[in-house]
């Protein structure tokens, strides 16, 4: 699944560049045809090519804008896929020119631009783009026909949703599914149905989810007691498992789920949440780097300083390496100046820091209490493991404990761990409560915005004492 996401990352880039050659191709063109061609009259004469060469780059960059908010370079990894058909070109295109047209009053006034050069580059990029469109398209499924990862569903409910739900899985040819099996409503149940295996009742659903590999829950049925479903929904949030269910029409809120269709049959799922939208992330990932680099640059006297302090303070390294769950549930190692005495866990095992935890040097509880530790993350950051901002990644000692004890917990996991968050500023470090950490992690993700990760950052600078002061007051 990682390398699907990652060739659509880069799908979705190559498209949205080679729409942009192409809409500044056409009007290259439509300056030819309208100026050099010899097909129309000039009765003003020939305007100076460089002023229309400079609106050209601003006019490609509304058109692709235009076109991302049409949803042309959003691919979500469900069973519907968007064909971008002629006509959604040339409804996109004809809003994207129209804001042309209305810009073209205010961008140079005492240049008038043609509209008989606007209307030929409207025709010209319609075809151009729809073009495009379908070689990507063909692209896609050749490539999802040899590459994609087969997808292992579960499906829990029979009757006549789960029948025709079956029937049009086989006629979807561009990802591979396999139905791993089936799961009744009674108590307990083997055999087969539908030529699939029967491999349990629903009770027997929390089990099979912990031994079989599933990838995705597909519920097909909407009559089942609401506490029953929200068991299997927190029980594949721990294992990481897609969960998507066919709804009773009139317990749609389209305001709260995505849906997909197959063959007819509406299915659910969890909205996505901001940052599993590409143009959110590329947003993210520039600012990571960029404030990654300057850290690194601007910090590097700070981080000479820290490191000669550890050095004469205790024996051992400057850094201190440690395995961390990150995105996806991946593992990463993940960077720190070394707080603590050298072996601090080889009697304990894992064990969560404390406020004043006795293995800390004097220079590494001095560190702790600015944060200055966690600046070595910015090679993190650089390398694509963490965010500036996000949920805090754990140690997978405390991850398989925490994903079996506090709901949602997995979900934290959608995004990139960051070196600061939501849950951090708001006083929730070190040996707090996890499941509060994860009120306000999941609270970040579905309300992530530029400028949240900006108050954020804002708000790490502060000390941590300032902050639990500040959480304390708001109990």
């Amino acid at each position: 699944m990682a390398k699907q996401k990652g060739f659509y990352l880069l799908l979705q880039i190559l498209t949205a560049l080679g729409d942009g050659f192409l809409l500044y191709l056409s009007f290259l063109l439509s300056f030819w045809i309208r100026f050099h061609s010899g097909l129309f009259t000039i009765p003003r004469g020939i305007p100076s090519f460089n002023i229309y060469l400079e609106a050209f780059l601003l006019a490609v960059l509304v058109l692709i804008l235009v076109l991302q908010s049409k949803g042309f370079y959003h691919k979500r990894l469900g069973f519907q896929v968007q064909t971008i058909q002629v006509v959604d070109v040339a409804k996109a295109l004809t809003i994207g020119y129209i804001i042309l047209m209305a810009l073209s009053f205010v961008y140079r006034k005492e240049v008038a631009f043609s509209r008989v050069f606007m209307m030929i580059a409207w025709l010209l990029s319609i075809p151009m783009i729809a073009a495009f469109r379908m070689f990507v398209d063909n692209l896609t499924d050749y490539y999802e026909r040899k590459h994609s990862e087969t997808k292992r569903i579960l499906l829990i409910g029979s009757g006549e949703n789960a029948e025709r739900l079956i029937r049009g899985l086989k006629t979807i040819i561009r990802t591979n599914f396999e139905i791993a099996g089936i799961v009744t409503c009674q108590e307990s149940q083997v055999g087969e149905l539908y030529g699939y295996p029967v491999i349990g009742g629903i009770l027997d659903t929390t089990g099979i989810l912990q031994k079989e590999d599933i990838d995705e829950v597909i519920l097909t049925v909407s009559n089942l007691d609401h506490s029953l479903i929200l068991q299997i929904i927190l029980e594949c949030e721990k294992q990481m498992i897609s969960f998507k269910m066919v709804p009773d029409m009139f317990e749609i809120v389209a305001s709260q789920v995505e849906m997909d269709n197959v063959d007819g049959v509406p299915i659910l799922g969890l909205k996505e949440f901001p940052l599993e939208k590409f143009w959110n992330r590329l947003v993210k990932r520039f600012i990571d780097i960029l404030g990654a680099l300057s850290g690194l640059v601007v910090g590097f006297p700070l981080y000479f300083i820290c490191g000669l302090l550890i050095k004469h303070d205790s024996k051992g390294s400057v850094f201190y390496k440690q395995e961390r769950v990150g995105e996806d549930g991946k593992q990463f190692i993940m960077f720190k100046f070394r707080t603590m005495v050298l072996h601090a866990e080889e009697k304990t095992g894992p064990v969560m820091a404390k406020e004043s935890d006795s293995r800390c040097t004097k220079i590494g509880a001095i560190l702790r209490s600015y944060n200055l530790d966690e600046l070595p993350q910015l090679i993190n950051v650089l390398k694509g493991d963490m965010s500036l901002v996000g949920p805090r990644p754990e140690r997978p000692h405390f991850v398989n404990e925490f994903r079996s004890n506090i709901p949602r917990y997995m979900s934290r996991h959608k995004v990139k761990s960051g070196m600061t968050g939501w849950a951090q500023v708001n006083g929730l470090r070190g040996n707090t409560s996890i499941s509060e950490r994860v009120k306000y992690d999941l609270f970040y993700m579905e309300n992530w915005s530029i400028w949240l990760d900006m108050k954020i950052i804002l708000l790490t600078f502060r000390r941590k004492n300032g902050m639990k002061q500040k959480a304390q007051k708001k109990k």
